[in-house]
Formats: structure tokens, sequence, C-alpha cells
């Protein structure tokens, strides 16, 4: 491990093999070679520092110099002013050696005599035909009682370059987790508007897979390993970073069928191990009104991405690091990492402290329904599925979230049905090739399949050829735009208890009410017959037990929906279908028709 090019603590040098250029670097380069200011506002360990690394590596042999200053470190020397100011012109002088000592500058003292010495780097720079970047990281540790002077003069250098050339040779890079409206606060003074901001973005997939290469894994593993850290991380560079550094350690142990066990295990260990990393998450808990506001992201209707407007925003984005914009410029979690720590956030009781009750499934269940999903579709259930079904009040199951680290998934996901009123089956061609089969297993191999598969819920997202057992199960069609509205509506009614109903929600005026399926009798009822054929089923295999209780589920769910909605054109196709499949079923076992068990 020691001999692992990866690092996940400080940042990386120039000559890193494991740097993965960004869209930033490329801005920062353009910027830099036209002298303007650059500000990195990014939270700690996004590798802010470490692309500060690549420029100096990329721009020292194009005679520009660099000095560096973490003010972080230089709070030691805040015991005034003047000490302060003192310390940094030090640090500064030190890493400008083509200054002659009989030709530096003053050292500085306050705002004014800060100019004065910036403008004697700058003319000496010009006279040595140098370029003088000065980089400010760790901007936050900045005292606020001297920022306004200290960075109205760095503007000012910057306006006055027209006029006096020499500071032309002169520029600042200035990087932190910090708000830049905190920079100059005095509303006499013009606002800090004179730098160029670079955003770091996360890695996308492509960059996850040039860093995993360094693991030297076979071709499908690379991949299959890039893509289940990128599922966890999202890209956060430092989180990709440890857990491929975990990896190095368990390479030789990787296999196509171990790969999400051994990268989730990885996981497991980080949250065991980490000790500063998560610390700025862990500190919601002093601030329960900021944790809830977090949580709440997932858990309501969307809010539009505004850093620029909403101070909760630019906090849990860019000081923080909690949140991000999505790609249609919604807020949400960072990271399914990031999203498991906010869940396991403990608020310390206070009679001061009042949290919102969360909804609390009935009978025993401890969740309204488990999602399962292949994690090529995640994008969709955790920005469309999973905020509609949370939003109307309901308790759900998700894996990134609720699963517990180090149990095998196969056992997480027995619980998660075990303890969900409704599974919720995410169909798509994604689904259907990797986890069908997983799951059908957990159906089968239970003393209970029939209490299971009345409790199966599919949704079909994206068309796609249906396994074998599954056509016998009632499927939500949600491939229909002009639909998504009504079936979304249906699908809250199915998974809520039915005591919990909402009232029957009236979509536009309802003609006169459509003839039933079959017409109705005294003696005739669909309970009644799928009471009989229960019974006559009762020692049949495991697949025709399974295959009943679904058509059963479907059957009680559409008259459901018929009280609900009224019955309309999809409802009595969806009725139409099942009572086909319940009359083969009843004629192929017992030689009767099912409409003729109803009616017994």
């Amino acid at each position: 491990m020691n001999n692992s090019p990866f690092r996940a603590g400080g940042p990386l040098p120039a000559d890193s093999p494991v740097y993965i250029s960004r869209e930033a670097d490329e801005k920062a380069a353009a910027h830099l070679r036209r002298m303007d200011y650059i500000t990195l506002v990014e939270p700690r360990e996004h590798g802010k520092t470490s692309l500060i690394n690549q420029l100096i590596g990329q721009f020292v042999p194009q005679r520009y110099v660099f000095a560096y200053r973490d003010l972080m470190a230089a709070k030691s020397s805040a015991t005034s002013s003047a000490n302060w100011y003192i310390s940094l012109g030090k640090w500064l002088l030190r890493q400008l050696p083509f200054i002659p000592p009989n030709q530096q500058p003053e050292l500085p003292t306050d705002g004014a005599s800060w100019e004065y010495f910036l403008a004697g780097v700058a003319e000496s720079a010009q006279m040595a035909c140098l370029r003088v970047v000065i980089v400010l990281d760790e901007i936050g540790a900045m005292p606020q009682i001297w920022a306004t002077d200290f960075f109205s003069v760095i503007r000012s250098v910057y306006t006055s370059r027209q006029g006096l050339p020499f500071w032309g040779y002169l520029t600042f890079i200035i990087a932190g987790a910090f708000n830049p409206r905190m920079l100059i606060q005095d509303s006499v003074v013009s606002n800090f508007n004179v730098d160029q901001r670079i955003p770091l973005d996360d890695f996308n997939l492509s960059q996850v897979r040039q860093l995993v290469a360094h693991l030297n894994l076979p071709g499908d593993l690379a991949e299959a390993v890039a893509g289940r850290i990128h599922h966890w991380t999202n890209g956060q560079p430092y989180l990709c970073q440890r857990l491929c550094l975990y990896l190095v350690r368990r390479k030789g142990s990787i296999t196509a069928s171990s790969v999400d066990a051994i990268v989730d295990d990885t996981v497991e260990l980080f949250f065991h191990d980490d000790t500063h990393h998560l610390t700025r998450i862990k500190e919601l808990a002093a601030e329960p009104d900021l944790l809830g506001y977090a949580r709440r992201i997932t858990t309501e209707p969307r809010s539009r991405f505004n850093a620029a407007l909403n101070d909760k925003h630019f906090r849990l984005a860019h000081t923080m690091g909690v949140i991000k914009s999505s790609l249609d410029g919604y807020c949400q979690i960072r990271n399914c990492i990031y999203e498991q720590a906010l869940a396991g956030i403990e608020v310390p009781s206070s009679p001061e402290v009042t949290l919102e009750p969360q909804p609390q499934p009935q009978d025993g269940f401890r969740y309204d329904a488990f999602i399962s999903y292949s994690h090529h579709d995640s994008a969709w259930v955790r920005d469309t599925l999973l905020p509609c079904l949370e939003g109307a009040g309901l308790h759900v199951c998700i894996d990134y979230r609720d699963f517990e680290l180090g149990t095998p998934s196969l056992v997480n996901m027995e619980n998660a049905v075990e303890r969900s009123h409704k599974t919720l089956l995410v169909l798509t061609p994604n689904w259907v090739a990797s986890e069908w089969t997983e799951f059908e297993a957990l159906l089968i191999q239970t003393r209970d399949p029939a209490s299971r598969g009345r409790r199966i819920l599919p949704l079909l997202v994206q068309p796609c050829s249906l396994p074998s057992r599954l056509p016998v199960f009632t499927y939500l069609d949600l491939t229909n735009p002009a639909e998504f509205d009504f079936q979304m509506r249906r699908l809250v009614a199915a998974v809520r208890f039915a005591p919990q109903l909402a009232a029957p929600v009236e979509t536009a005026p309802r003609p006169s009410p459509a003839p039933p399926v079959r017409p109705s009798a005294r003696d005739f009822s669909y309970e009644h017959g799928l009471a009989v054929l229960g019974e006559c089923l009762a020692q049949a295999n495991v697949g025709t037990r399974l295959g009943l209780a679904v058509l059963e589920s479907r059957l009680l769910d559409n008259l459901q929906d018929a009280h609900l909605y009224g019955t309309n054109e999809t409802i009595r196709s969806e009725r139409a279908r099942v009572l086909y499949e319940l009359n083969r079923l009843a004629l192929a076992h017992l030689g009767r028709s099912f409409n003729d068990l109803c009616g017994a």
C-alpha cells in the first residue's frame, strides 16, 4: 500500500500519475496565460491545491514564479494586523528569489503598506521579465476584521493595470471554502468582482475509469470497479482516491461476481476509518435547521439550485460540499456516501429543537416501499421516483441509503422486502439483465412466496422483454408521458395502506359509468373465486402459488383503482388481462374457468 500511486491525504504533486485533469484545468491555464485573477471556491478535499500544483508544474518553465501561502497556517501570527501582514510578506518574499535582498520591498503592516509591497514585487517582476502568481489558499481563515482592506487593495491592483502596466506582471489565485461576498464587506467599497471563478466538477465516469486504470485490473473488472466507485462517490475526487487506495490491498481477490461486494466493503471501511473528511457533515448535528433542510432535499419536491441567492445552498454546496446542482439544475445530495452520512446523524435532544415527525408505515412494516432497480437507472430513481414517493409522505427503503454495510446484498434485499409493504421493481432492460435473476431467487427461496408475491408492484419505465415469470405481475406502465402523472398517482395510492388511501381524485368530468367487465349478479364475487382457487391450489408448486398470489394482487388493486378513479379504458384493459390469466390458470389446474368459480 505504501507503493500505491493513490493519495487520500494532502494535495497531489505536479508529477502525480493519478492526477485526473478536468475541464477546470484547461480553464485555469487559459486564464493564467492572460494573468487573470482566479478564484477556486470549493469545499476542502475537492482538488483545489492539487490543481494549483499542476499549474505550478506547467507554468514555472514558462517564466512564471509562484508564491504560495496557506492562510490557515498564518492564523498563528494573527495576534495583530501588523504581525499578520509582516508574516505574510516574509513568506511571499522567500519564494521570490529573483528579487535581490537589497531590492526587496518593505514588509507590509496594514492595507496601505500592503499595496506598496505588491507594487515593489510587480516592478521587480517587470524588470526580470517574469510573471508572479501569488496563491492564497484556505482563504476562509483570513481574519474578517482585516479582509476588506486586504482585498480592496488586491482589487485595485487589477483595475489599475491600464494606467500602471507593471501591475500586469502580478496576478492572484484565491482558493478555499469561502463566500466571495465576504471578501469586501464595506458597502461603500466596490465588491470583489475582478476574478474568474472556476468550478471544480466531480469526476465523470470516464475520469473515474482513468483513475481506476492505475489498479491494473483486466478491462472488464476495471470497468465494473469504476462503475461501482462512481455509484458511491458520484465522482468526488477525495472519495475516489480513498476507495482506490483501499482496493490496492484487495485487487487480487476481485472477480466479476465480487466487484460490488468488495467495493461496498471499502465504503464500510471508510466509514470506520474516517476521522476528518465527514466531519463537516457530522457538524450539522449542531445546526438542526440546516440539517433538516439538507435531508429534505431528497424527501420533498426538489428545489432549483441557486447558490447565488440562497445562502443555505451556498453553504451546503461550496463550504460544506454536501449538495450540488444536478444536470437539470436542481439540488441533490452530492453522493451516496454523503447521503448515508446525513442519514446517520443524531441530533442531541434539546427542548428548543423540535424535529418534524416522519411518516411511519403501519401493520408492522418498517417501510411503505422498497425500490429494486439497476444502478444504471439510479439517476431516474433518485431524481424522479424517490422524490415523488417521499414527497407524498411515504417511507421508502433504497439501497444506497438504507442497506446495512458489510451485509451480503441478497440478505439486505431479503430484509428490505420483508420490512416493506410493497416492493417496486423498476423494469428496464438494465434491470432485466442484471437484477431479475437475484430477485427471482429471493422469491423462490422462501417459505411464503405468495405473501411476498402479493406485495410486488412492477413499474415499466422502459420497454423491455420481460422474463417468463414476470408477465403474471400487473405492471404500472410509465412509458407514456401523457399518462405519467395519472400513473404516479395510482402508484402512490397502491403503495399506501388501505386505511390511508386518499379520497378519489377526479382528473376530468366523468362520463356515465362504463359497463363492467362482467355483468354483476347477486351471487357473483371475485373475492369468492379467488378464495376457491386458492384452496384448490394450496398444494401446488411454488411457481403456481406465486403466480396466483400475484394475479390476486393484480385484481384487487384493479378493483381498488376503479373505486378511486372510476372505470376508464386503462383500468378496463388491465382487468381484462388479469381475468384472462386467472381463467387460464383455473382451466389448467381445475378444468373450470375462474369466472365459473366466482359465481359458484
